[in-house]
């Protein structure tokens, strides 16, 4: 009969008998390195020096061990590692250690598959196709290619770094087609060929994407040469989320909040080369800081209704900075320049609060314009 890995009791048992042992010796284990017996395959039991599960495999590797798991008695019970699963795998292990870090003299159970490889070659960063719905709160990092509509149903996350790219296309071949307004009528990117030939984002909850300045998260075109809409947008639904540290260009609708979304923010980002709105803000409320906004072919920012805080952004070269069709805004200590219109219509509707705005408008023979095929809007006039 063909020995099998001994059931939780014996383990603990055994384990518990070590850490025994263990803790009558005077030697143990360095900071981050195992004593004890390795094995090449099968089971073992070492002392740990102190540190971060995710380190462990490495220090085995060391000693000849291609590990499967590893194995902790917390509590009167055995808990689990497994080498080389996706975090969310391990998140219930490491949360058992405050900090993240188990204690020095910990005794643990290896489980061994062979002789450790060598190292393979360093592999490119691989690359995460999407299209379609993906169902329930996703978490995405490092590249993303969108090759069609997505809709996340639940919260987003995006981690520090990611870069997401948008083909030119949509193999969802989804969409709507905007009405004619008076304005749009000839403007082929509000058509349903458009729609069902350019990739958009939309999440069904909140978006959660905070970036830095040292590992901005992007939202750009995958084509060589890229070129105003070549993908629709970024929407969401979720009060509270947080967009920060974004990169968004390169496309028809910018950033759009769906919906009431008081405790929402969009703060210190780069939102640029955009056919229509580069923050279509609606009735959302949501809180605009501090972010550089530029090349709009409609506005800067648009406000529908709602309490939105528009404050300490630089809005530049854009058809116009800030447009209030509706709502009670708060818009102060902004830098509009190189813009068709400051802040209007004329008169504003609605009861916006503005003060402590620096707007400086177009010289009147600009010939500024936001281009795709044979339409354009141009910063004076309508097309």
């Amino acid at each position: 009969m063909r020995a099998r890995i001994a059931g939780p009791v014996v383990l603990a048992l055994v384990l518990a008998t070590f850490t025994l042992t263990a803790s009558r010796s005077t030697v143990g284990a360095a900071q981050g390195e195992i004593t004890g017996t390795v094995p090449a395959a099968g089971l073992g039991i070492v002392l740990w020096g102190g540190g971060p599960p995710s380190a462990v495999p490495a220090a085995v590797a060391l000693k000849g061990c291609a590990l499967q798991s590893f194995w902790v008695s917390l509590d009167g019970r055995l808990d689990g590692y497994v080498s080389g699963a996706p975090g969310f795998v391990n998140d219930a292990f490491a949360a058992r250690f405050p900090g993240g870090s188990m204690p020095a003299q910990t005794a643990l159970i290896l489980v061994c598959g062979g002789v450790v490889a060598p190292a393979p070659p360093a592999a490119a960063p691989s690359v995460r196709r999407l299209s379609g719905v993906q169902f329930g709160n996703q978490r995405w990092s490092g590249e993303v290619l969108i090759t069609g509509d997505v809709v996340v149903i639940g919260d987003l996350t995006i981690d520090p770094g990611t870069t997401v790219r948008f083909v030119v296309g949509d193999d969802q071949a989804l969409g709507n087609e905007v009405a004619a307004d008076g304005t749009n009528d000839a403007d082929p990117t509000r058509l349903l060929s458009y729609a069902r030939g350019h990739a958009d984002l939309a999440v069904l909850g909140k978006l959660m994407a905070s970036g830095s300045a040292s590992a901005p998260i992007a939202f750009t075109s995958s084509a060589d040469r890229p070129a105003l809409a070549d993908w629709q947008g970024v929407s969401f639904t979720g009060d509270g989320s947080i967009l920060e540290g974004l990169v968004v260009e390169w496309s028809r609708n910018g950033v759009t909040p769906k919906g009431s979304q008081p405790d929402s923010v969009l703060r210190n980002s780069t939102i640029r080369h955009t056919m229509w709105g580069c923050v279509s803000g609606g009735i959302s409320g949501m809180q605009v800081l501090n972010n550089a906004i530029s090349d709009c072919g409609h506005e800067g920012v648009d406000v529908q209704g709602g309490d939105m805080v528009i404050r300490g952004n630089t809005i530049t070269d854009s058809h116009s900075g800030i447009v209030v069709l509706a709502g009670s805004p708060i818009i102060e200590g902004n830098t509009l320049t190189n813009v068709g219109d400051g802040i209007g219509p004329t008169p504003l509707p609605g009861t916006p609060r503005i003060s402590a705005n620096s707007i400086t408008l177009a010289p009147r023979d600009s010939t500024l314009e936001w281009r795709y095929g044979n339409f354009a809007y141009r910063i004076y006039g309508t097309p």
